[in-house]
């Protein structure tokens, strides 16, 4: 029978060079093997001790990261530590943290975070599915995927209801009580209305806020409060009439830059400009609407604009649209500028340039490499169309305007 040490080592050696994710074999947890070659990049002790200490063979870092622990059943001082994985490369917010928790010296910084851009991303759910193999060629079992997420023990059950007796008590006590969810449902309906003047009001007028506590230090209670308002708000956005892509990459732009985030302050100052940027964008699309409406906006005006949003990333002209929506050239132009009161050529550079504005402000792609991406004839052209409409040439405004 094949000695477990050995079975861990080969395991270890074949999915690294697969899948590319760090793996650790340890026994009794001392580190016995690895493919990894930089020593700098093991996982840290603090997780170790989570990972090697816990019934729950997951763990995850307060930047996002996961690791996970896969027991040899044959061998019970052996373990298999994989890891890290995350579904977005770090962010140069959070590499102060993690050259801390690894003990990362300056020398060595950059190759770390080199060693961390490299590998590769996944979401959580993906790295549970690219276990099981890996754990069923380490025990010959098939591991049923909940157990990567076993229910709370009873004992756990009862500390969370100990806490929660608790801090009823101390509200009640001291008359404070959770008010999120009525100042939450106001937003909502601020955001969803596009009431841009509303929001500036609930901004500066907010009475006091007591939530609950979801995090151990303030920093990240405070990301995470910015997280689950603005995936609320986002959908309130699209019940407000923002398409969905536009929303959602809303979202995921401002996530990923609160998470780069180290102070507090800049948190919570991030936090009011993502709120005002979504109404905003809602107010701009439902007065889009309203104009739309009274210009009394056929199918066809429709039609184009929407097809316009969504390709404004490929080669757009009058009589390639006029073909993908199977109308006469003329025809669909005519019937656009009496809808719209523009041409839709004149239209088409619109849309372009706004996307334009949102890469110069979120993105670090050159103004060469925006020109191209939007199908501009040529960089030239392109920043001549965009000085006409903003007053500023792109890479000015960049400057002026890089969130």
């Amino acid at each position: 029978m094949e000695d477990p040490r050995s079975r861990c080592r080969t395991i270890c050696d074949l999915f690294y060079a697969a899948l590319h994710i760090p793996m650790y074999v340890y026994e009794n947890g001392q580190l016995q093997y690895t493919p990894v070659a930089e020593a700098f990049a093991r996982p840290p002790r603090q997780y170790l001790a989570q990972l090697l200490g816990r019934q729950a063979p997951i763990y995850f870092t307060e930047y996002g990261a996961c690791f996970a622990r896969l027991d040899v059943e044959d061998a019970a001082a052996l373990h298999l530590i994989l890891g890290p994985v995350s579904a977005l490369p770090p962010q140069s917010g959070v590499l102060p943290e993690m050259y801390r928790d690894y003990g990362v010296p300056a020398a060595d910084r950059a190759a770390f975070r080199a060693f961390q851009l490299q590998l590769p991303t996944m979401t959580h759910l993906d790295f549970f599915h690219h276990l099981l193999p890996i754990s069923y060629a380490l025990n010959r079992r098939v591991l049923p995927l909940a157990e990567l997420t076993p229910a709370p023990s009873p004992e756990d059950t009862v500390r969370t209801r100990q806490k929660q007796a608790e801090t009823m008590f101390r509200q009640r006590e001291t008359a404070s009580t959770n008010n999120s969810l009525a100042l939450e449902r106001v937003l909502l309906a601020i955001v969803r209305a596009g009431n841009v003047e509303e929001l500036r009001r609930f901004a500066a007028a907010t009475p006091s806020y007591q939530a609950g506590v979801i995090a151990e230090t303030p920093l990240r209670l405070q990301k995470n409060y910015f997280i689950s308002t603005i995936t609320l708000t986002t959908r309130a956005a699209i019940e407000g009439g923002l398409p969905e892509e536009q929303a959602f990459r809303f979202s995921d732009l401002y996530i990923t830059k609160a998470e780069t985030l180290s102070d507090l302050q800049a948190v919570n100052t991030l936090f009011l400009q993502a709120l005002q940027d979504l109404t905003m964008q809602v107010h701009a699309r439902r007065q889009e609407q309203l104009r739309l409406e009274r210009r009394e906006v056929g199918r066809i005006g429709q039609l184009c604009m929407d097809y316009v949003q969504k390709h404004t990333h490929s080669p757009l002209t009058v009589q390639g649209i006029a073909d993908a929506l199977g109308y006469h050239r003329s025809y669909l132009s005519a019937a656009f500028s009496r809808a719209a009161g523009v041409s839709l050529r004149e239209y088409i550079y619109r849309c372009k340039l706004e996307e334009s504005v949102r890469l110069l402000q979120y993105t670090s792609k050159s103004i060469s490499e925006i020109s191209s991406a939007l199908y501009f004839s040529n960089q030239s052209h392109f920043v001549q169309r965009f000085k006409k409409r903003y007053g500023l040439p792109p890479a000015q405004f960049r400057a002026e305007h890089r969130a």
